[in-house]
């Protein structure tokens, strides 16, 4: 039996496309390029703003480790690993502005970037 062929994800197909100030909480001198439904974002750079459709935020807003501490056993007094909480990893905070020029765009989100960066730097 034939799988049936999965439709290719166009950045329109991820939602508007908003500006956001990026913070990587978890590194922040680090930056950050991934894959996401197919599609290249990155770099981002913490502390810089960037322009990401929504769902590709809320997914980064979305991602967390967990945070464990140790703690002694109140049977054995022995410390052991416990699960306390979760450590948010990134944070895109929306500055309200949305890029309705990107919003149906086929155009790789890589590429808007780099347009944006050099009629910045024109």
């Amino acid at each position: 039996m034939k799988k049936a062929k999965k439709k290719k994800i166009t950045l329109a197909d991820l939602g508007p496309v908003a500006e956001y100030s990026f913070r990587n909480i978890e590194t922040p001198e680090a930056d950050v390029s991934f894959n996401y439904e197919g599609i290249n974002f990155g770099p981002l750079i913490s502390g810089e703003l960037c322009d990401l459709p929504k769902k590709v935020a809320d997914h980064l807003n979305s991602l967390s480790r967990p945070r464990y501490e140790f703690r002694p056993d109140p049977v054995t007094g022995h410390n052991k690993s416990i699960k306390t909480g979760e450590v948010v990893r990134f944070a895109c905070i929306p500055t309200g502005k949305v890029n309705l020029t990107s919003k149906n765009s086929d155009v790789p989100p890589e590429q808007v970037l780099k347009n944006e960066q050099q009629a910045a730097s024109a």
